[in-house]
């Protein structure tokens, strides 16, 4: 094993297999803050088999989340259109064990090719799918308003950065849908014990 700076990724198991690892935590701050979709795009555009490894349990996650539709759409996007194999581990010791499994196949050459391959134009239509799959999963935004939104402000991030006044402009949202979009985009995570969590971190 040696050490180095990656531009892309966490591990680099091969120079065709890349590894980007989130805990569970990150994973949510990075889909919120708008990071995860892009760092699943550059993933899959450098590597031939991008993986994406998910390390802690999800269940106290998903009882808290007011909408769960923007996780799994935004795991669904990853995995579908952007042809990135998503596992998931409960702590770092089956993390550790899991990329030495996969190591060990790539090294043994019988690792297969991915299920998707993109061309250029199919990897802009992949993304075009997430970010409307991520727009969707807000509270209250369906397929028309999702296009509306990503119109008026161009990107995933700068929806999720906008205001409520900003987004009661958008045909179709107005205060009460804007209010409850902010709301849920700026709610800390509270756990299942009440307690909160600190701040996260990407």
């Amino acid at each position: 094993m040696t050490y180095r700076m990656l531009e892309v990724g966490d591990y680099l198991i091969s120079s065709e297999v890349a590894v980007e690892r989130k805990q569970v935590a990150d994973l949510v701050n990075s889909l919120y803050k708008g990071r995860l979709l892009e760092q699943a795009e550059r993933l899959s555009e450098a590597y031939r088999t991008p993986l994406l490894v998910i390390e802690g349990g999800t269940e106290a996650l998903l009882e808290a989340m007011p909408n769960q539709r923007a996780l799994w759409g935004a795991l669904t996007s990853l995995s579908l259109l952007s042809g990135i194999y998503i596992f998931q581990t409960p702590s770092a010791r089956e993390t550790a064990m899991l990329l030495r499994s996969i190591a060990a196949r790539e090294a043994s050459g019988r690792t297969q090719r991915p299920l998707l391959a993109f061309r250029e134009l199919g990897r802009k239509q992949s993304l075009v799918r997430m970010q409307l799959a991520l727009v969707s999963g807000l509270p209250g935004i369906g397929p028309k308003l999702t296009q509306r939104l990503l119109s008026r402000f161009g990107t995933v991030k700068a929806v999720f950065a906008s205001s409520a006044a900003e987004l009661a402009t958008v045909r179709g949202v107005g205060k009460v849908r804007a209010e409850r979009i902010t709301r849920f985009l700026n709610e800390r995570y509270i756990g299942l014990t009440g307690h909160r969590l600190g701040r996260l971190t990407e």
